[in-house]
C-alpha cells in the first residue's frame, strides 16, 4: 500500500522554502496535512498529534498530522529547510503511515534532493499544464521517501541476518556447519547469504568459517599441548590430514612448524613427564 493512497485527489501540492538565520517558528499548521519536510542544515523539531519528530542538516522526515502541528527551528542556528505538503483525502492516523513501511526520517538521497529541486522549480505560479507538473512531482517525492523507507528497512534486516551469522559462526564453528544452515540463521537465500556477507565483511560465509577454524586451531597449538588430531576435530576438521593441509594452505606452515615457529613450550608434566598426584 502507498502513502499517495492518503492525499485527497483534486486539491494541489505544493512546495516551499526558507532560511531561518536565527531559528525560529512556523505553525500552526492547520489539520488534515501530510509534510514532507526537508533540512538542509540547522535543526527542526515538530510536534504534532503528541509526537515529536527531531530532524538535522542532512535528514528528511514525514509529519501527518491530525491535529495542529507546530515547527520549531533551534535557536542562535542558521536553519534552511524546504518541503512538499498535500492535503488528506481522509482522516488519517500516523500510525496508517508508519504501518505502509514508512521510517519518520531519513537522510536526504540523491533521488529525493532532485525531485524536490524540480518541484520548486515550479515556483507558485498556477496554469494547467505547471500544476499538472507540481501535483506529478509531489507525488513522486512521496513515493520516492516511500521507497527509501522501504529500502532502508530491507538494509537494516540484512545487517542484523548478517551479524547473526558472523556471531553464530564464532560460536560454533567447531560444529558442521553447512551454507543452508547458515542461511536459515541469516533468514535468506543461500545466494543472497553469499552475496551480502562478500560486500560487509569482504569474504564469503564458508571462507569466514574456515579462517575461525584456523584462527582457533592456531591458538590452540601455541597455548595448549593437544595433539594435532585432537586440535583437528576440536575445530571442526573432518580428519587431522585435513586439518595439516588446511593450516599449511592458510599459513604456509605445518601445525608442527607453527608450533615451533610460536615459541610453545610444553607444560612440564607433558614436557618431563612430572608425576602429578591428586589428592
Amino acid at each position: 500500500m502507498s502513502i499517495i493512497e492518503l492525499i485527497e485527489t483534486g486539491r494541489g501540492l505544493t512546495f516551499g522554502t526558507r532560511s531561518y538565520l536565527n531559528g525560529g517558528v512556523y505553525g500552526a499548521l492547520p489539520p488534515g496535512f501530510m509534510t514532507l519536510l526537508v533540512v538542509h542544515r540547522g535543526a527542526a523539531s515538530v510536534t504534532y498529534d503528541g509526537r515529536q519528530l527531531v530532524l538535522v542538516g542532512g535528514e528528511c522526515g514525514i509529519i501527518v498530522n491530525e491535529q495542529l502541528a507546530h515547527f520549531t527551528y533551534q535557536k542562535h542556528l542558521r536553519t534552511e529547510v524546504s518541503w512538499c505538503e498535500a492535503r488528506l483525502g481522509a482522516r488519517k492516523q500516523d500510525e496508517a503511515v508508519s504501518g505502509r513501511g514508512v521510517a519518520p526520517k531519513l537522510p536526504i538521497s540523491d533521488r529525493i534532493k532532485s525531485i524536490l529541486d524540480m518541484g520548486l522549480e515550479t515556483g507558485l505560479e498556477s496554469s494547467t499544464t505547471r500544476n499538472e507538473l507540481r501535483d506529478s512531482l509531489g507525488r513522486a517525492i512521496f513515493a520516492a521517501y516511500q521507497f527509501e523507507s522501504s529500502q532502508s528497512e530491507s538494509a537494516q534486516n540484512t545487517s542484523r541476518g548478517l551479524l547473526r551469522v558472523r556471531t553464530f559462526i564464532d560460536e560454533h564453528f567447531s560444529e558442521d556447519i553447512t551454507l543452508l544452515k547458515l542461511a536459515d540463521v541469516a533468514a535468506m537465500t543461500p545466494n543472497h547469504l553469499v552475496s551480502a556477507f562478500g560486500r560487509k565483511f569482504g569474504t564469503t560465509p564458508i571462507r569466514y568459517l574456515w579462517k575461525q577454524r584456523a584462527a582457533h586451531a592456531v591458538r590452540l597449538l601455541v597455548h595448549t599441548a593437544m595433539t594435532g588430531s585432537e586440535i583437528a576435530y576440536a575445530c571442526g576438521y573432518k580428519s587431522p590430514y585435513h586439518f595439516s593441509r588446511s593450516i599449511r594452505l592458510s599459513y604456509g606452515s605445518t601445525p608442527t612448524e607453527i608450533r615451533k615457529q610460536k615459541g610453545f613450550i610444553a607444560p612440564s608434566d607433558i614436557r618431563e613427564n612430572v608425576q602429578n598426584v591428586l589428592f
